[in-house]
């Protein structure tokens, strides 16, 4: 079973795509959530009802500044390495940064700072894994999905309340 919402928010509005495993796809404000690909749900996981509930909750929470502890489950990639990376982001808090070349070392590849700007790049659940968190090792704020005006934006909103 999958569900799919768009919450309306004062950023604009930011789609989730939850599967039966937990939240598969979200969306920046004012990016489209793009094609849904049909692959399979491992039979292992169960259908929350309130899975569509929580991630608007913590979603709403983050946006008025009271950033949450928990995260709700996700089910974005199968792939252990990108896995890692995702690990990484969510320990990073609200406001700081770190390097790519930083998150490769915490994950135990302290030469792949490319392979997770990849990871990064193709983060599904932007906002529940922050990548806006990770900059250039130059200080510089790099790429990001959603522009790098709202990569600013989101860092000087955790700092800030910007």
């Amino acid at each position: 079973m999958r569900a799919l919402t768009t919450i309306s928010t004062t950023w604009g509005p930011i789609s989730l795509l939850v599967s039966d495993c937990g939240l598969k796809k979200s969306t920046l404000p004012g990016q489209e959530l793009g094609e849904i690909a049909g692959t399979p749900e491992p039979t292992v996981c169960h259908w929350r009802e309130s899975w569509v509930y929580s991630y608007s909750v913590w979603l709403m929470r983050y946006l008025d500044r009271d950033f949450p502890e928990i995260l709700p489950p996700l089910h974005p990639s199968p792939t252990s390495f990108s896995q890692a990376v995702r690990k990484v982001l969510i320990t990073i808090p609200p406001g700081e940064v770190i390097s790519y070349g930083e998150v490769a070392r915490r994950v135990g590849v302290p030469q792949g700072a490319r392979a997770v700007g990849q990871v990064v790049a193709r983060n599904p659940v932007p906002l529940f894994v922050p990548c806006h968190r990770v900059i250039s090792a130059d200080g510089s704020l790099g790429g990001f999905g959603g522009g790098r005006a709202l990569k600013r934006r989101l860092l000087n909103h955790e700092r800030r309340g910007g």
